[in-house]
């Protein structure tokens, strides 16, 4: 979560931007309403009542917990699979697009 800095100063306004997640495009959005909702509501009230809502989804949004977890889960379910013989190596993975399908 990004702070304020204690002490302003042109270097603070230089590197502020590098603490937060405004240079993404998909945590930028959610990243600005968990600080206006904390903004709102103040860091303790907003933490531990209004706010915990958009704070799990910004959280999620750029640790990716549960898509790795998903993604994890999926591959050992493959890999099982291909150990119990239930799925050759050849349908271990999807095959790739072709060469020329990107433009």
């Amino acid at each position: 979560m990004p702070f304020p800095p204690y002490f302003k100063n042109p270097l603070s306004d230089l590197v502020g931007t590098l603490l937060t997640h405004q240079d993404t495009r998909q945590c930028a959005e959610m990243e600005m309403k968990a600080i206006n909702c904390l903004e709102a509501y103040g860091n303790v009230r907003g933490v531990n009542e209004k706010c915990t809502d958009l704070l799990k989804d910004y959280i999620e949004c750029f640790q990716l917990k549960k898509q790795r977890a998903r993604f994890e889960e999926m591959r050992n379910e493959r890999f099982r699979q291909y150990r119990k013989r239930e799925r050759s190596k050849k349908e271990l993975y999807a095959e790739g697009p072709r060469v020329d399908s990107f433009q």
